[in-house]
């Protein structure tokens, strides 16, 4: 996730994995009202671009999908081992009728040994299987528009100049590339546009 340090996206949004779409919703447009460069400064910026960032994962029900199988899979790291090695005991050779030709006792190289051929299956099964998941489960499919702009969002441009969230039909639609404040300038290449629930500026460009 660009910009999150790896931070896990239902942290920032501040949501339990078994969130409802709606629960995600509610909380996405009450952090991003929070955490606006126009009510926090230039430090709401990187937060901004966190929040956008989790919300973009977790409001699409195939990359959320997606997202909690690598993250489920992920968790687990086998650690090193706790065991040391302990010395050799001294030499017996000559005690008990045993000579110099006698081979030594094996000693016993330390603590039970990890399992750690079958740690490096479970792993790649596990890996195969998120893989595996993100075939069947496809694309992401549109949700459709929810008023709330986000970067990749399909727009129109209402007659007050405003940016209104549609659904994407095309090469032809214009897509939000991110969101600023009112005091920054959108990217060149982009167009500014006022998002409608009064955040910031959309910077809107024409889908590739």
């Amino acid at each position: 996730m660009p910009g999150t340090d790896h931070r896990d996206a239902y942290e920032l949004l501040g949501v339990e994995r078994h969130s409802s779409a709606a629960e995600i919703r509610d909380a996405y447009r009450r952090l991003a009202h929070e955490v606006h460069p126009d009510r926090r400064g230039p430090g709401g910026a990187v937060r901004m671009a966190e929040i956008n960032d989790a919300y973009r994962i977790l409001r699409d029900p195939g990359r959320r999908a997606v997202y909690d199988a690598s993250r489920h899979d992920g968790a687990a790291t086998p650690s090193a081992s706790p065991w040391a090695t302990p010395a050799a005991p001294p030499s017996t050779d000559g005690l008990f009728g045993r000579g110099p030709d006698v081979a030594p006792a094996p000693v016993h190289s330390g603590g039970p040994r990890l399992p750690w051929r079958g740690m490096a299956i479970f792993a790649a099964v596990g890996s195969v299987a998120v893989l595996g998941a993100s075939q069947v489960i496809g694309p992401p499919a549109d949700r459709g528009p929810d008023n709330v702009l986000s970067p990749g969002a399909c727009v129109v441009i209402e007659r007050n100049d405003d940016a209104r969230e549609v659904a994407c039909s095309g090469t032809s639609d214009l897509v939000v590339t991110e969101l600023v404040g009112f005091d920054d300038t959108c990217p060149y290449g982009t167009d500014a546009h006022r998002d409608r629930q009064g955040m910031g500026w959309a910077c809107v460009a024409a889908a590739p």
